[in-house]
């Protein structure tokens, strides 16, 4: 991500933060797992398999043929899956969205979100290869906010990242929060920056 765009998401936070007690932090992931063996799987499935037009008599060559044939599969498969077009295509979706989850409590934890004065933590989460939003939120801030705003957060991110990429996502989610957490966790003069306002990119 651009340092310029780095810059201005860290204002918008720096803004809202002005405003509330809670502590805002964004975390944006190129991805959240390489998926390689997801790739090994389908070069040896697939490598397995060359071989069987061969058995079968459909073509004719002899064993060193065979073995060539085999091992080329498994070395293209194994070179297509770098290909992140390709990795979107054979990854199933429900494993993409178990492993952004994952990355996203982990970073929950990593970031000291969860280590506010006032457990009004907000981590504000994406993982870009697999187009996935989080916002986790400390107890805190998940009781005084009504979970409507919280949806509503969530799917501007998820609009506004898709159209417009990850910068667009973090403040249409942020514009929202600010105004709810103002409201519901207004600030006053003893808070202090606990957390840091910058964009940590993984």
């Amino acid at each position: 991500m651009p340092k310029e765009s780095a810059e201005r998401i860290e204002a918008a936070i720096h803004a809202a933060e002005a405003r509330t007690r809670a502590e805002l932090v964004a975390v944006v992931a190129a991805e959240s797992d390489d998926y390689a063996y997801v790739a090994l799987a389908l070069a040896a499935l697939l490598g397995l398999a060359a071989p069987f037009p061969f058995s079968l008599g459909l073509i004719e060559a002899g064993a060193p043929v065979v073995h060539a044939a085999a091992l080329g599969v498994a070395v293209l498969v194994m070179a297509f899956g770098r290909v992140d077009a390709v990795r979107r295509a054979v990854v199933p979706k429900s494993l993409m969205r178990r492993r952004a989850a994952r990355h996203a409590r982990a970073q929950f934890y990593e970031q000291r979100v969860r280590m506010t004065r006032d457990r009004a933590g907000v981590l504000l989460f994406v993982s870009v290869f697999e187009h996935h939003v989080e916002i986790i939120a400390d107890e805190a801030a998940a009781a005084a906010v009504p979970e409507a705003v919280w949806r509503e957060a969530v799917d501007a991110f998820v609009q506004a990242l898709r159209a417009n990429g990850p910068e667009a996502g973090f403040h249409a989610a942020i514009a929202i929060l600010e105004e709810a957490l103002a409201e519901h966790l207004p600030g006053d003069a003893n808070d202090k920056d606990e957390l840091p306002n910058r964009l940590i990119i993984l």
